[in-house]
C-alpha cells in the first residue's frame, strides 16, 4: 500500500506573485490597449455574465498587496487581469485567421511545444501567409 504524499514529495503549484503579473503585463500592454473585459465571471464560468469590449485606461497595479488589477474604459471599478483578455488581433492581425501549424482557432494565439507554449510575441509564418491570402481573395 502507498502512503499518501507528505509535505516532502508533493509537488505545488505556486501561482505567480501579483508584481510579476503586472509587471509582465504593462511589459506587453500599454495604456489603451484593446481587451475583452469580465467585471464578473468569466464565461467559461458563466457565459451570461457581462462581457466588455473595451480598452485599457491604466496601467496594471497591484491592489490590496494582492490582486494585480486594471481599469477600463466603460467600468468604474478596476477588474482583475484574469477577468481582463488582451485582443491579439489588435497587435497580430493574422490572429484573425486559425494557424496551419499549431491548429490555434482564429482569435488565439499560436503556440509552441507542442501546445504547451503561448507564443506571445510573433505568430507563425504559414499563419501571416494564410491571413494574407485571405486579405487578397477577400475572405477576411
Amino acid at each position: 500500500m502507498t502512503s499518501p504524499p507528505t509535505i516532502d514529495n508533493q509537488e505545488h503549484f505556486m501561482p505567480e506573485r501579483p508584481a510579476t503579473t503586472v509587471a509582465r503585463w504593462n511589459g506587453l500592454h500599454p495604456i489603451g490597449t484593446p481587451v475583452t473585459a469580465y467585471p464578473g465571471c468569466r464565461p467559461e464560468d458563466d457565459s451570461e455574465d457581462e462581457r466588455l469590449t473595451t480598452r485599457t485606461r491604466s496601467k496594471a497595479e497591484v491592489l490590496g498587496g494582492h490582486t494585480a488589477v486594471v481599469w477600463v474604459e466603460g467600468h468604474g471599478a478596476c477588474i482583475a487581469l484574469t477577468h481582463v483578455d488582451p485582443d491579439h488581433t489588435a497587435r497580430f492581425p493574422a490572429v484573425a485567421v486559425p494557424c496551419p501549424t499549431c491548429q490555434s482557432a482564429a482569435g488565439q494565439l499560436c503556440t509552441s511545444h507542442g501546445g504547451s507554449r503561448t507564443r506571445r510575441h510573433d505568430v507563425h509564418q504559414t499563419r501571416t501567409a494564410a491571413f494574407a491570402a485571405a486579405q487578397q481573395t477577400g475572405e477576411n
